[in-house]
């Protein structure tokens, strides 16, 4: 009996509008359900491969439902991007990285991956949201895009809504409405990255936005030990040591302190280093002034 497949065609729906992305049988001969049926060893894949193949592409369906879900349109739009064959296909570790299951972008198709000694076991796990966004952070970006997926989703959660309301207490704070927060993100994703070897951690990229978010959270905390808001002559040596009306956030190779410091430079005041004592960045706000 031939393997029950869904249709070549078939699509997910978010709310009223089509989520694009296709469903499809892969033609490659390597991908054809006899090939497959090289790796099955005994039991359930190998008495019942067409259930089998179904059962990854069902659950392969839902997990990308369950991430639309979470994630909304952005979920929508980084899948679209970064996987632009809209294919989701079955296909063979080559790599002996995954021990059950696993997922990658390959040739811009989402591709569910088994081991080879064990296709048909944790069959629900191949597309789980931690493989599904790994394979997204390690697939292709296009041209245009300076960022992974983990730094674009940490900045979209951590940072993005909760800018305006941080922005809005500095103003407050150093009675200042042209004040902006600069966090530079390009730069840093791009130092951070030619500079992993040097950091103590790899998930670097998933924290970039909450970790952003907490230096200027720090500003802002300093701010208010130092009270800028209630000192007049504190708010405007800010005004007149900062005419560009911007706290800048970069990375530097070396800092006068251990950790981090507050400088002014060229009208901004830039926040130096990474990741440590993070609330005690602008300290010396004070002494620069």
């Amino acid at each position: 009996m031939a393997p029950r497949l869904p249709p070549s065609r078939s699509f997910l729906s978010l709310s009223a509008r089509t989520l694009a992305f296709q469903l499809r049988r892969r033609v490659d001969h390597r991908h054809q359900p006899l090939a497959i049926f090289a790796y099955a060893e005994d039991g359930y894949a190998k008495e019942n491969l067409g259930n089998c193949i179904f059962s990854y592409v069902e659950s392969g369906v839902s997990r990308i439902k369950d991430f639309v879900e979470k994630y909304g349109e952005a979920g929508v739009s980084e899948i679209n991007t970064l996987a632009p064959a809209h294919v989701l296909t079955l296909d063979l570790d080559e790599t002996d990285s995954v021990y059950y299951c696993g997922a990658a972008v390959k040739e811009g198709k989402l591709t569910m991956l088994f081991n080879a000694k064990n296709l048909g076991v944790n069959i629900s796990d191949a597309l789980s949201r931690e493989n599904l966004e790994k394979a997204l952070n390690q697939a292709e970006q296009p041209e245009d895009n300076k960022l992974n997926y983990m730094a674009r989703r940490s900045i979209r959660e951590d940072w993005d809504p909760q800018a305006e309301a941080l922005t809005k207490s500095a103003r407050e704070l150093l009675k200042n409405e042209n004040l902006n927060f600069r966090p530079d993100f390009d730069n840093l994703f791009a130092t951070l990255k030619a500079n992993q070897a040097k950091l103590d951690r790899n998930d670097w990229d998933e924290n970039l936005g909450g970790w952003v978010h907490s230096y200027f959270e720090g500003v802002v905390s300093q701010l208010k030990w130092q009270q800028f808001g209630e000192d007049d002559m504190l708010q405007e040596g800010f005004a007149e040591a900062v005419p560009n009306n911007e706290i800048a956030f970069r990375i530097v190779d070396k800092t006068e302190k251990s950790y981090n410091e507050c400088v002014i430079e060229d009208g901004t005041t830039t926040i130096a280093n990474w990741g440590v004592n993070i609330s005690d960045a602008a300290q010396g706000f004070v002494d620069i002034l």
